[in-house]
């Protein structure tokens, strides 16, 4: 049938039972009906179905009627239910089209484990490696201070808080000659020198 409409069908077969009468055989009309079942679409199979399992004879007559209002209430169905996409169908395409963009995906994927030329930049900005100053995300933020720079700060301010401490830890002259210091560069110079330490007698009332 394929193509054709049913009334195209059963012309084609009502041509095909002719030929066989005008070459002087016949054709039981059962055979005829069997023939006819058999080439209908899978959208007919309940169709057949039913009437293969009627009881009683059915004319040649009675079952083009039926055909042809078949055919009516299927194109009826059509319109008024689209017809759905099966979801294992549906299934099957998604998965099949995320395979292939996995084994598309996969020259990336060979990609990203070469080294990173970039490795071994250091930024000027934040001080981490692996991008330049040009790429930093704090290159337009000009309160921002690195974490490095801020270590460096207070190191310094450690170092001068415990000069300050050296510095302030002296106590009155023992009478010693001598003093020895563990830090050297708290001194501008270190030659040895002479001074006059007044005493604090003569300044008691």
């Amino acid at each position: 049938m394929q193509t054709m409409s049913m009334n195209q069908y059963l012309i084609e077969i009502k041509k095909i039972v002719d030929q066989i009468a005008s070459a002087g055989s016949s054709v039981d009309p059962e055979d005829v009906i069997i023939y006819i079942l058999n080439g209908l679409p899978p959208a007919y199979q309940s169709f057949a179905t039913t009437i293969r399992t009627m009881q009683g004879t059915l004319s040649l007559d009675t079952l083009y009627a039926l055909l042809i209002s078949e055919e009516i209430h299927l194109k009826s169905a059509a319109l008024k239910f689209p017809k759905v996409p099966d979801n294992q169908s549906a299934l099957y395409t998604v998965r099949g089209r995320s395979r292939r963009g996995r084994v598309r995906s996969a020259p990336n994927n060979v990609s990203a484990t070469t080294p990173n030329p970039n490795a071994s930049i250091t930024c000027q900005i934040c001080k981490k490696k692996g991008h330049s100053a040009e790429a930093c995300w704090h290159r337009l933020n000009a309160n921002y201070t690195p974490q490095q720079q801020t270590s460096v700060k207070n190191t310094s301010a450690l170092v001068a808080n415990n000069d300050n401490n050296l510095l302030s830890d002296w106590y009155i002259d023992s009478g010693a000659s001598s003093h020895r210091l563990t830090q050297l560069r708290i001194w501008t110079s270190t030659a040895l020198t002479t001074a006059m330490i007044p005493s604090l007698s003569g300044m008691e009332e």
